[in-house]
């Protein structure tokens, strides 16, 4: 939503693991029926860096993606004394410090194992995006 209201003028570089909700929830039921128990399956789909996830969503929406890509360290700071301001004053923070942290890590992959022995979907990433756009505008949350 933020990015569709244009209220990201930088990012942090990282990388995020995208997958279809419906594919999620197929993939519980899947689980449910056909999981081995004991074993693990991470229900993913494609791996993005997040300049790469707003270039793709700058093709879809027409929204300009950022161009600014901020260092990790001073971009923790400002987190850090924004979350200390905003409990200070109980408002929300601008930047969340808890999301800046996950920033540091790659955050790819590998649902193979799912795909394989459960029959996840893998829905293209590219769909789930245009989805979710018209979704958010549909229901007013885009202005």
């Amino acid at each position: 939503m933020d990015f569709l209201n244009g209220r990201i003028p930088a990012y942090v570089e990282t990388g995020l693991n995208l997958v279809h909700v419906r594919d999620v929830a197929v993939g519980h039921h899947l689980a449910y029926e056909r999981g081995k128990v004991g074993e693990k399956y991470i229900l993913g789909n494609q791996n993005l860096s997040l300049a790469a996830l707003f270039r793709l969503l700058e093709r879809l929406s027409g929204r300009k993606a950022p161009r600014v890509k901020l260092p990790y360290t001073p971009v923790l700071v400002l987190a850090a004394l924004e979350h200390w301001r905003s409990q200070l004053l109980k408002a929300e923070p601008v930047v969340c410090l808890e999301a800046v942290k996950m920033a540091k890590r790659l955050m790819f992959f590998d649902a193979s194992k799912a795909v394989t022995e459960l029959g996840l979907p893998q829905t293209p990433v590219e769909k789930a995006l245009i989805e979710a756009v018209e979704w958010y505008v549909r229901h007013g949350y885009v202005k």
